[in-house]
């Protein structure tokens, strides 16, 4: 047998070899533009072309968001992708003969997270079909989503319903959890010097972790233990958690000094930020972040002197700009995935002092009148 003969005989033999594959799927929407807004439906067809006899165990069809980040800065290249598969459909099982096959589908549209494009993170939406055979590998067909708020608030949502926040503190830090804290440090130097005798790498990495906590604590109690020998109390106020672009949040601090000292100022900082990598509490992948937005709010002081023992209240507010782009959190079991947080911290600069502050995470809700993604590109 020659050589050309031999190659057509394994073409033949062989189906995957085929340039044809035995069943093509499509999907087709009822109208043109890939944008939707939560509210609507998602309604359209999927078409199946089927080229030879094809046991289908299932054909699936699901709507699902990605989430997706990239950095290269530092000489470190970062690169995450999350996918989490919201809603699916069984449009078929069975045997399938060669010819042409019309599903209809309909899907209600979810209300968010919507679409959106920054600089460190995106988050997009995407229609996946998928068939799975009795043997061998699935065939899918995907096309990708544009999903924005739509114009009608959804019931049971939040976005008024949150409560004043409101934060208490007594001073922070003693010098038992600092002397707990050395205690814990002059172990982990033990620690170190008795597994690089031993040539132990994993428990090397163990100690030299937990020396590296100990000086977290260290710095933690000795700045506490600064701070809390000038400010006696202290209790923030936001107006609200959950807030829409646009509004205003009125912001209350009230506090007390151990010594007449000097402020340089108070204030109340709203940031917006994205995150990707570990958005949860584990500590094995790093955290990326960008400053997206960030404006600082002046908080008046009735004096600059502030006098030992007498409550001091000072009041505020912050702006939260219109074009805010709404908070979520897109992850998986571990914690890795993105992020985008809304965060006000209220700050006492003290002169020749460490500063006092507290930061709070707030939520940003989507306007249910847009008919783009935010920051969509």
């Amino acid at each position: 047998m020659g050589q050309h003969e031999l190659a057509i005989f394994l073409f033949i033999a062989n189906p995957r070899n085929r340039t044809m594959k035995e069943i093509e799927l499509e999907i087709t929407l009822d109208k043109s533009e890939k944008t939707y807004a939560s509210g609507q439906k998602i309604t359209g067809e999927l078409k199946a072309v089927i080229h030879e006899e094809w046991q289908c165990d299932a054909l699936e069809l699901f709507l699902g968001v990605n989430g997706f980040s990239e950095s290269k800065e530092k000489a470190q290249n970062f690169k995450l992708k999350i996918t989490d598969d919201r809603v699916k459909k069984l449009l078929y099982q069975g045997q399938w003969n060669p010819g042409r096959y019309t599903y209809p589908f309909e899907i209600d549209v979810p209300d968010g997270p919507f679409s959106y494009k920054g600089s460190l993170i995106e988050l997009s939406w995407h229609l996946k079909a998928e068939a799975r055979p009795s043997k061998g590998e699935s065939i899918r067909s995907e096309i990708e989503l544009i999903i924005v708020p739509g114009t009608v608030i959804p019931e049971g949502n939040s976005r008024e319903k949150s409560a004043e926040v409101v934060y208490k503190e007594s001073p922070r830090g003693s010098f038992g959890c600092l002397l707990v804290s050395l205690s814990l440090f002059l172990a982990g130097v033990f620690a170190v010097i008795k597994t690089y005798q031993s040539a132990n790498d994993t428990v090397m990495g163990f100690a030299v972790f937990f020396l590296l906590l100990s000086l977290v604590f260290i710095t933690f109690n000795v700045y506490a233990l600064m701070v809390s020998k000038r400010i006696n109390m202290a209790e923030v106020r936001i107006g609200s958690g959950v807030v829409s672009p646009g509004a205003v949040i009125p912001v209350n601090l009230t506090f007390q000094v151990n010594k007449s000292i000097e402020l340089k100022e108070v204030r109340a900082t709203l940031t917006g930020r994205e995150e990707a990598g570990n958005v949860g509490i584990r500590a094995s992948r790093k955290t990326y972040r960008k400053v997206l937005y960030e404006k600082k709010h002046e908080l008046q002081l009735p004096v600059k002197q502030v006098p030992a023992g007498v409550p001091i209240d000072v009041r505020g507010e912050i702006s939260i700009p219109p074009d805010a782009p709404p908070s979520f959190t897109l992850a998986n079991s571990l914690g890795d995935g993105i992020k985008l947080k809304w965060i006000v911290e209220v700050r006492i600069e003290m002169e020749k002092w460490p500063d006092w502050f507290y930061a709070e995470e707030i939520t940003i809700n989507p306007i249910y009148c847009r008919t783009e993604s935010f920051f969509a590109g």
